[in-house]
């Protein structure tokens, strides 16, 4: 392929990892439990957003180590990704084993973060790559 291509694939799947997560999110997180949704209240549906501007600001920090350093760029996109695919399936693992009508919102909010926290910090890291 040519170069041109490669990279309109790359943002393509660059964007749409954020796109299958964010918009849904909207509104599983605050659904009622018994509507299948986990039951937040808006500052907890905030803290999970609130991670992307967190990995935001910590990323630049991390991808200056990883890529100028230790890896080539696509190694650190790819690793970065697999990763992140990983940590998203462990947020809907942890997100169906405790939604429902019995689900707890104050016990699920704290980890939720964590992961999403995880996760925005490997994208913001590919976000950067990508642009630059």
């Amino acid at each position: 392929r040519s170069v041109p291509g490669r990279l309109a694939v790359m943002m393509f799947l660059q964007y749409v990892g954020l796109g299958a997560w964010i918009v849904p999110l909207t509104r599983y997180l605050p659904a009622a439990p018994d509507r299948g949704g986990m039951g937040f209240v808006s500052t907890e549906v905030g803290a999970v957003y609130m991670t992307l501007a967190v990995g935001g600001l910590a990323a630049p920090f991390v991808v200056g180590l990883l890529a100028d350093r230790w890896f080539a760029t696509e190694r650190v996109i790819s690793g970065a990704h697999l990763t992140m695919a990983a940590i998203l399936a462990a947020a809907a693992r942890w997100c169906q084993a405790h939604s429902g009508p019995a689900a707890d919102p104050a016990a699920a909010v704290g980890p939720l973060v964590g992961l999403m926290l995880l996760y925005s910090l490997g994208y913001q890291i590919t976000l950067t790559l990508t642009n630059v």
